[in-house]
């Protein structure tokens, strides 16, 4: 899934389990120019991903009571 973060171009390539959590969220894993980052998924704007991710994404952000 290809996501930006921070203004910059980013390949999401998983989830944190052990960084997540109530006060900090759902971490994600992200990969720029070969290094692996995390970054809160509520940070991320998506910009592409497969529909399946689409659905999980949506309601998550619904969750947040960010809809838009």
């Amino acid at each position: 899934m290809q996501a930006m973060v921070l203004g910059e171009a980013v390949t999401v390539v998983g989830l944190d389990g052990e960084r997540s959590g109530l006060r900090r969220g759902i971490i994600a894993r992200v990969r720029k120019g070969g290094l692996e980052y995390t970054a809160a998924l509520a940070e991320l704007d998506i910009v592409e991903s497969d529909p399946v991710s689409a659905e999980w994404l949506g309601a998550y952000r619904c969750w947040l009571g960010d809809e838009g």
